[in-house]
């Protein structure tokens, strides 16, 4: 009881005495009034003290008694530190008068594990009483360090203050009372290619500074899907084959979790109808000047109007365009109404573009605005998917209750089956909730061609008149969700 008392004795003084100024470095300014304290800390006085006589900043400075002789000197020993990278460790220090016929020296003495005995940093002849700047240089591993004063021909004493050391604190508090307090364990050397800050073995891309790691949005290697029906404002079939993609988004992100770059993978399954559809996505909060190029598209009809970025000109926030043209894309086999949704017609292999958004290069972010990655996701809505219809780019589909772009054709809001209401923010829903677009946490059955959702999806009326409450697993392969007869085999 009592070891452990004193663990946490120690500890509270240590959080005391020291102010971490960085990961890499610690300034010690002498601030506590009782030495015992820094004795606690692994600290050893031999004829110093902490004086508020004269400090050289605020109410205390290490203060040493009369320098008197030149071979026993008034000596202060740190504790143990430890720097993965070479260094400088800066002090302040001055005399409390000044005489030329005397002499004061410091003397810094640098020691290491392997070498015990020291070896000399620093000799500094003061003068004058005026405050010196000094610093000297510490090499990457575990140190302490030896300050001695010596002196003649007066009774001047010395000063010291505000010393900033390189790395962190290292002594083994637990050891005992200062003069026998030994150094921590060598720590393992970290390696950190990239100069990052980030260790190699947490860095998903330790050979980049811009790139740290990457979160997937749905998850890792899982793609989400996107049906949608393209005759909004009226239903058509409602049969959400129209076009169909698979996508899964990588968020790429520095150290600070500032978004670098975003690597959108997006796989066209199926296109179930005679329609040029085009598919973008948009980013909700991110401002278009912030990216410093789009890449990996196939944008070639002149639907969407670009920004010198590759992002959609015109829009508040950032949108980018994926295809304008389905069939660009999927090659019509020939024979059929569309692509991959009946299941009599030859299969076409879906195609997958990987679209990349680049915000962060050589260490400069687009339009000097950095995106960071929690501020997008915290608009659970932050991925705005949409088909604008047939190459017209005002008629766009989104999902339920998602407002469309600057772009979109306001005649087309609230006519036919949509009762969208911009003031409410209500979109793209039918007067019994229905939508128009539908997003899955997983790559979508969807219904044979001109086969009605409801018809392949037998709970599927049951969750959209319940605003999503009842039957939220109504397009899982679960007994009673499917009329599989009705569903697309899927390849």
């Amino acid at each position: 009881m009592k070891n452990k008392y004193f663990r946490f004795l120690a500890s509270a003084i240590i959080l005391i005495m020291f102010s971490a100024e960085s990961k890499s470095e610690v300034k010690e300014s002498f601030e506590n009034k009782s030495r015992n304290v820094y004795i606690a800390g692994c600290w050893q006085f031999i004829s110093t003290n902490i004086s508020s006589t004269s400090p050289i900043e605020g109410k205390y400075s290490v203060n040493t008694s009369a320098l008197s002789s030149l071979n026993k000197p008034c000596t202060l020993v740190t504790p143990w530190y430890h720097t993965d990278e070479a260094g400088v460790v800066t002090f302040k220090t001055k005399l409390s008068n000044y005489s030329s016929k005397g002499s004061q020296i410091v003397e810094v003495t640098l020691v290491q594990p392997q070498n015990a005995t020291g070896s000399n940093l620093l000799t500094y002849t003061y003068k004058s009483a005026a405050v010196a700047d000094l610093s000297v240089n510490i090499p990457a591993g575990t140190y302490y360090l030896i300050f001695n004063w010596y002196g003649e021909g007066t009774n001047y004493s010395a000063y010291l203050d505000e010393v900033v050391f390189a790395g962190e604190y290292f002594s083994d508090i637990t050891s005992g009372k200062g003069g026998s307090c030994s150094a921590l364990p060598e720590k393992e050397t970290v390696k950190d290619d990239d100069k990052d800050g980030v260790p190699n073995d947490v860095d998903a891309f330790p050979a980049s500074p811009d790139v740290s790691f990457v979160n997937y949005y749905p998850a890792g290697n899982v793609f989400s899907s996107i049906g949608f029906e393209d005759l909004w404002p009226s239903k058509g079939d409602y049969d959400f084959n129209d076009i169909v993609v698979d996508f899964n988004l990588a968020f790429l992100t520095d150290k600070d979790n500032n978004i670098s770059r975003i690597d959108a993978k997006v796989v066209l399954r199926a296109v179930g109808a005679s329609f040029r559809n085009g598919f973008a996505f948009q980013l909700m909060g991110i401002k278009p000047e912030s990216v410093i190029e789009v890449s990996g598209n196939h944008l070639v009809h002149d639907i969407m109007k670009l920004n010198a970025n590759g992002t959609e000109a015109g829009e508040k926030w950032l949108t980018v365009g994926v295809f304008d043209n389905c069939f660009d894309i999927l090659k019509h086999p020939g024979v059929g109404i569309g692509i991959n949704t009946e299941p009599d017609k030859p299969f076409v292999t879906p195609d997958t573009l990987e679209v990349s958004v680049v915000f962060k290069q050589n260490g400069v972010f687009g339009g000097g605005l950095p995106v960071k990655y929690s501020d997008l996701i915290a608009n659970s809505k932050f991925f705005n998917p949409f088909i604008f219809v047939n190459g017209v780019r005002g008629k766009e589909v989104h999902l339920a209750d998602n407002a469309p772009t600057d772009h979109v054709d306001p005649a087309f809001l609230g006519k036919g089956d949509d009762t969208s209401n911009p003031a409410l923010g209500r979109y793209y829903k039918t007067e019994k909730n229905l939508p128009w677009a539908l997003s899955l946490p997983q790559s979508f059955d969807y219904p044979i061609e001109r086969v009605i959702i409801s018809d392949a999806y037998l709970n599927f009326v049951s969750w959209g008149l319940s605003k999503g409450a009842k039957n939220q697993d109504w397009f899982m392969d679960k007994a009673g969700n499917r009329n599989t007869n009705k569903i697309m085999p899927h390849k």
